[in-house]
């Protein structure tokens, strides 16, 4: 089955293919909501191919291109609605010729009615409804763009809960619309009471649009084929949001500057010693992100040193010739040059994400990360590495000055170590020398996601997996052999 992104690019691409743009070409117009949603899916050069010779925001000021079709994607909004209209304000002095209107879920009968009294009507070729108000992020990840959602619900002070509900249950309608599945509302019954009320709300936004549009005729019939979806909340998971995680995707967004998501401004030296940058995107059009990007930071740094050597020693020739000083035979220029194109793409790529893995690693050093984890884990636990009852008093023995600020807003945070208990011998990551562990031990294993507070075997394996847990995995990660990874990635970029 196709992923979720792969699904959503292919409709869309064949939604623009199916108006038959003729030269000149099309613009195509967007709202915010809709130019990200479509920026997620599809790319430019790819939309460009279909007819579309430009891309441009609706609430911008535009110049008139009148031998251009116009190609409206926006919400079913009255400021949207208002901002087409007004580019056919004047009969005369349209800004387009023909136009095609796509809206990106069901448009209100009064905002229907206040089209067909306009100007535009005359112009008009597509009028459609597409469903389509997610932005499909990742193969199997969507969100819905709505960052203020979370006070808005929760905030006791909100006057906006129901609208927000209303607003996030018919985006994910939409959702549901494009794979033509009617799914089975499940909601925790012990959570907090705004699931059960989204949950009524998503039914009848699903049974309003499965009427209006029969999109869910071509669901199966047997329970069997209808998905389920269920809704929850922080209340199912408390303490999820006490740890930090040290996946490589989840490292890169909160310790690097990362730009809409996914842009990432990339430094570099080319092969001439000049300091280079450019903006890459860490998304799937990267072969090597979806293989990385939920890895933890160990084996992440372990997967590229390995696959990187491997593919040093499968371009041979090329790593040869490009070492090599003085004349070189035409055989071994030609058998090099053959693979050259490639040689250079995928060691440029590799070349990125050691870049990455060794800032990383830098800042994780750099504001001691390592003591911000251990707290984390700590308050999670309900316990320390010397079992639960030790760590009685802890937050007491802080020194006022042990808080020093680091970056949006965040404090790191320190506190005194503790001699070990006399009575027995030092824990191991005591003992253990900073830096790299070393090279024939594995890798400790991570600390358990959700960890329940009950004794017995369970009790044991949670102590195992705090002593040896996440951040003391990275605090050890294998951060030596990157200094000669990126020396050679690095030094032929350019």
């Amino acid at each position: 089955m196709r992923g979720l992104r792969e699904q959503t690019r292919s409709r869309m691409l064949e939604v623009f293919r199916s108006l038959h743009i003729h030269d000149p070409g099309g613009v195509l117009l967007c709202d915010k909501l809709a130019l990200r949603a479509v920026s997620c899916a599809c790319r430019v050069s790819e939309i460009m191919e279909e007819g579309i010779t430009l891309v441009e925001s609706l609430d911008i000021k535009r110049q008139p291109i009148r031998e251009f079709a116009a190609v409206y994607l926006i919400t079913p909004t009255v400021a949207a609605v208002n901002m087409m209209l007004a580019d056919f304000a004047d009969p005369r002095n349209p800004a387009y010729g023909d136009v095609h209107i796509l809206f990106t879920s069901h448009l209100p009968d009064a905002l229907l009615a206040k089209v067909k009294t306009s100007p535009i009507v005359g112009r008009v070729k597509t009028f459609r409804e597409l469903n389509f108000e997610y932005l499909a992020i990742e193969s199997g990840a969507f969100t819905l763009d709505a960052p203020d959602a979370l006070a808005s619900v929760f905030s006791p002070s909100s006057t906006a809960a129901v609208p927000e509900q209303h607003k996030a249950a018919a985006q994910l309608s939409t959702l549901f619309a494009m794979y033509g599945e009617m799914p089975y509302v499940r909601f925790a019954a012990k959570g907090h009471p705004s699931s059960s009320s989204f949950a009524y709300i998503v039914q009848e936004k699903l049974e309003r649009l499965g009427q209006a549009s029969g999109c869910f005729a071509r669901a199966g019939t047997r329970s069997t084929d209808r998905p389920t979806l269920l809704i929850v909340d922080r209340t199912i998971d408390t303490l999820a949001p006490l740890l930090h995680e040290y996946s490589y995707q989840a490292m890169i967004h909160d310790l690097l500057p990362i730009a809409d998501g996914e842009r990432y401004a990339y430094r570099y030296t080319s092969n001439r010693g000049e300091e280079l940058r450019k903006d890459v995107l860490l998304n799937e059009t990267d072969p090597l992100w979806p293989t990385l990007r939920h890895m933890h930071i160990a084996d992440a740094i372990e997967y590229l040193t390995t696959n990187f050597n491997q593919f040093l020693a499968a371009n041979q020739s090329a790593t040869k010739l490009g070492k090599k000083g003085g004349e070189v035979g035409l055989r071994e220029m030609s058998e090099a040059l053959r693979g050259m194109p490639q040689y250079q793409e995928e060691m440029a790529r590799y070349s990125l994400h050691i870049s990455l893995t060794r800032e990383l690693m830098a800042r994780f050093k750099t504001n001691q990360l390592e003591a911000v984890s251990t707290l984390e884990q700590n308050m999670a636990l309900g316990e320390d590495s010397d079992g639960p009852g030790s760590h009685d008093g802890a937050l007491a023995r802080w020194r006022p000055g042990a808080m020093a600020p680091w970056r949006d807003g965040v404090f790191l945070l320190e506190m005194p170590r503790r001699a070990a208990p006399p009575h027995r011998a030092p824990h191991r990551a005591h003992r253990r020398r900073r830096g790299r562990l070393p090279h024939r031990r594995p890798p400790p294993p991570r600390p358990p996601h959700r960890p329940r507070r009950q004794g017995g075997e369970g009790h044991q394996a949670r102590r195992a997996a705090h002593r040896d847990g996440a951040a003391g995995r990275v605090a050890a990660g294998q951060d030596a052999p990157l200094d000669d990874l990126h020396h050679l990635a690095g030094g032929d970029q350019g």
